[in-house]
C-alpha cells in the first residue's frame, strides 16, 4: 500500500487550533440509519453531535434578515422537493440533463434577491462545492443519501482525535507496523504496464523507487486523474479519460477564526447577505460543537474558493474580519487571536475537494469511471451513482472495488467490475 502523505485518512484532515481539533477537511456524517460510517465510529467510539439546523441572516449593514430567509427557505424547499420527484422520473428517461439552476426555475424558484440566492448558496453551492449553474439538474440527488440511509439527521464530528481517527483504527485492524505494507510519503509519478497480461504492472514513485503488482486499485482523488500529473504508459484509454475529465471536482476552502470574546449569534449557522455570491458568505459557530471555544469556520466554493486560493493567509484573515465588522457593526470585532485554514485545491494529492455531477456527465460515463483499465482498479469517493462526494461513498467504494478484483482473480472471466455495477444497479427501481 503506498501511500503519498505522512499519514493515513485523505481528505480526512484536521488542525489544532488552542486545544481544539478542527476538520478542515470531511466533518459531517449524512443520514446514521444505514450509514456505514456510523457503525464505524460507533465500534470506534468516534465523538459527534446532531446539527442544530438553526440560522442567522445578516446584512452588510448588520441587519437580521432571519425571518425574511426562513420565508425564502420555505419556498425554496417546496421547489427543490418537486425538482427532486421530477428528476427521479427523469433519470429513466432518456432526455437530456440541465443544471440545478435551471430545474430550480422549472419548478418555481428564482434568486431574484440577495436573500433568496445566499438560500440557494447554501443549499447548493455549500453543499456541492460549486455554484449551482455547474451542477446536474436531472443528476442532482438532493435526499437520496438520506433515502438510502433511512434516516434524514446530519452530524458533526467533534472528536478530539479527528474524524480520520476511525480511519487509523482500521487501519490498524488488519495492518501491524512490522508488516512493512503501508509505505507512506510515497507519491506515485507514473504506472506502466497497466494493459499488459503477461507482464507486471510497474508503479514508479518521486523517491525513485519502483513497485511491481499482479493488479493496482488506484485511489487517486478526481483531482489527481485531472491534472495528468501521474503518467500512464500506455496512456489511458480515451473512454477512462474523458470519463475523468467529464466529472466534477470542487472547490472548498475552510477558514477557521479564533477570538478572545464571542460577539456573534448564537445559531449554528450564520450567513452573510450581499451582492457577490459566495463571499464569505457560509459561517459556523464552533461554540455549537466546542462550547466557549470563541471559534468560527467560514467556508467559501467553486470561484470563490479559487478566489481565495490566489490570497495570503493575512489577506484572507483581514477580508473575513472586514466582513465579520459589516455583520456586526454594534459590536467591537477584534482581530483574532489565531487562525487556521488548508488549501486543498494547491494540495498536489488532492488538487480539490470533491466530487459532483455535471451536466455533461451521463449514467454510461458512470460506468466507464468505475471500469477497471487492464489491470487497474479504481476507487474513491467520486465513484458512486447516487451518493458521490461522501466518506461513506469512499469507503463503500473501496469495499466494491476490493469485491471485484477478487472476482477476477479467482474467475478471469468475471473481470468487469460486477460489485460496483451491482450497486449502481439496485437503484433501478425507480424506473420500474
Amino acid at each position: 500500500m503506498l501511500e503519498g502523505s505522512n499519514r493515513v485518512g485523505g481528505r480526512m484532515k484536521a488542525f489544532e487550533l488552542s486545544g481544539y481539533t478542527l476538520e478542515v477537511g470531511a466533518q459531517w456524517i449524512y443520514g446514521l440509519g444505514l450509514n456505514p460510517i456510523v457503525t464505524i465510529a460507533n465500534e470506534y467510539g468516534l465523538d459527534f453531535v446532531e446539527e442544530e439546523d438553526t440560522w442567522t441572516f445578516r446584512d452588510k449593514n448588520g441587519n437580521d434578515l432571519t425571518d425574511d430567509g426562513d420565508a425564502e427557505y420555505e419556498l425554496y424547499e417546496e421547489v427543490i422537493e418537486k425538482l427532486d420527484n421530477a428528476t427521479r422520473r427523469l433519470r429513466c428517461e432518456n432526455t437530456g440533463d440541465f443544471t440545478s439552476q435551471a430545474g430550480l426555475r422549472i419548478y418555481g424558484w428564482d434568486a431574484i434577491n440577495n436573500i433568496a440566492e445566499t438560500v440557494e448558496f447554501f443549499e447548493n453551492d455549500f453543499e456541492n462545492g460549486i455554484e449551482s449553474a455547474a451542477v446536474s439538474g436531472k443528476f442532482l440527488y438532493p435526499f437520496e443519501v438520506f433515502r438510502e440511509h433511512q434516516n434524514d439527521e446530519w452530524h458533526l464530528v467533534n472528536d478530539p482525535r479527528g474524524y480520520s481517527y476511525i480511519v487509523e483504527k482500521l487501519k490498524d485492524s488488519f495492518i501491524t507496523d512490522s508488516d512493512n505494507i503501508l509505505m507512506l510519503n510515497k507519491i506515485v509519478t507514473e504506472i506502466e504496464n497497466w494493459n499488459g497480461d503477461n507482464s507486471e504492472v510497474l508503479v514508479h514513485t518521486e523517491d525513485g523507487s519502483i513497485y511491481e503488482a499482479d493488479f493496482v486499485i488506484l485511489t487517486f482523488s478526481l483531482g489527481v486523474l485531472q491534472s495528468e500529473k501521474v503518467l500512464f504508459n500506455p496512456p489511458l484509454p480515451k473512454w477512462k479519460t474523458n470519463a475523468i475529465h467529464k466529472f466534477g471536482f470542487a472547490q472548498y476552502i475552510i477558514l477557521y477564526l479564533e477570538f478572545g470574546t464571542t460577539f456573534w449569534d448564537d445559531t449554528q449557522a450564520i450567513l452573510y447577505v450581499q451582492d457577490r455570491r459566495g463571499f464569505f458568505t457560509a459561517w459556523l459557530n464552533m461554540n455549537t460543537l466546542f462550547p466557549d471555544s470563541n471559534i468560527l469556520q467560514v467556508s467559501m466554493v467553486g470561484s470563490e474558493a479559487k478566489a481565495a486560493n490566489r490570497m495570503s493567509d493575512d489577506e484572507l484573515v483581514s477580508e473575513a474580519v472586514k466582513v465579520l465588522r459589516n455583520m456586526y457593526p454594534n459590536e467591537t470585532v477584534p482581530e483574532p487571536r489565531n487562525f487556521t485554514t488548508f488549501r486543498w485545491l494547491s494540495d498536489p494529492l488532492t488538487m480539490g475537494s470533491f466530487s459532483y455531477w455535471t451536466p455533461a456527465f451521463t449514467l454510461e460515463d458512470m460506468d466507464d469511471l468505475m471500469l477497471q483499465t487492464g489491470n487497474l482498479y479504481y476507487a474513491g469517493e467520486h465513484l458512486n451513482k447516487t451518493n458521490h462526494g461522501y466518506v461513506h461513498s469512499a469507503y463503500t467504494s473501496g469495499i466494491n472495488t476490493a469485491l471485484d478484483l477478487i472476482t477476477c482473480i479467482e474467475d478471469a472471466s468475471k473481470c468487469n467490475g460486477l460489485h460496483n455495477r451491482k450497486y449502481a444497479a439496485d437503484h433501478s427501481k425507480d424506473c420500474e
